[in-house]
Order: structure tokens, then sequence, then C-alpha cells
């Protein structure tokens, strides 16, 4: 009980974020309804591969400090990203349309 008291004021103290929230959670309902269908085909597969991204736990947390170190370097490059998001999905229709052929490729060089 006592530590309820003393989170009481942090999560009052949110309260006014989360009601602000709620307009933008309400409008993704319809989309995340939407998305349900395909969650539920996708489910099985998630679940094979749970073990396997457990089994990566370990390896991801040792990363973690590395990454940290990353972190300065990588906020530098983010804007030169965001600059090149436009020409990289303006870009995505003609590599849809390159896939298959490349997916092609590679399946008959893996044949012989």
């Amino acid at each position: 009980m006592p530590h309820i008291l003393v989170l009481m004021p942090h999560v009052l103290a949110l309260m006014p974020h989360l009601l602000a929230l709620m307009p933008h959670v309400l409008a993704l309902m319809p989309h995340l309804l939407a998305l349900m269908p395909h969650l539920l085909v996708l489910m099985p597969h998630i679940l094979v591969l749970m073990p396997h991204v457990l089994a990566l736990m370990p390896h991801l947390l040792a990363l973690m400090p590395h990454l940290l170190v990353l972190m300065p370097h990588i906020l530098v490059l983010m804007p030169h990203v965001l600059a090149l998001m436009p020409h990289l999905l303006a870009l995505m229709p003609h590599t849809l349309v390159i896939m298959p052929h490349i997916c092609c490729i590679v399946s008959c060089n893996q044949k012989e």
C-alpha cells in the first residue's frame, strides 16, 4: 500500500498527458481494428519466432552499452536520414516491381 501512495502523485501528474493523447488513440482505433485480421494470420508465425527472439535477448542486452556509445553519432546522422526518406519512398514502387525478378534470379542461382 505505501508504494501505491508514493506512485500516486506521479500517476496524477501523467493524467493530463494521457487525456491529451486520447483523441489520437481514438483516431487510430479503426486502423488498428483493420489490422486485426492480418495480425491473427501472423500470430502462428510470431509464436514460432518467439523462442528465437527470447534467445537473442541476452545478446541484445550485451549490445546495449555499445549502442549507447553510438547514440550521439546516430543522432547526428538522423537529419540526413530523414532528408533521404522522401527519395527512398519515391523508389519504393520501382523496388516492388524489381523484387520478383531479383527473387527469381536468386532462386535460379541457388538451384544451380
